[in-house]
């Protein structure tokens, strides 16, 4: 059995702002989609994930 090391790929902080901006751009985008196609359902799971990446972002810069 192969042992796994643990070690996983050092993120630096800008980059992973800008993947918390784009994540919250396309789930903006993936909204706007929903809401005009009448689809309430994934419009407000598509709301909650851009408050929890809002949230997440928020505090990554004020930590």
């Amino acid at each position: 059995m192969a042992e796994e090391t643990g070690g996983s790929l050092p993120v630096s902080d800008g980059l992973l702002r800008w993947v918390y901006v784009a994540g919250i751009g396309l789930n903006l985008l993936a909204l706007t989609v929903a809401v005009r196609s009448g689809q309430t359902a994934a419009a407000l799971t598509l709301g909650l994930v851009i408050v929890y990446l809002g949230a997440r972002l928020w505090l990554f810069r004020s930590g």
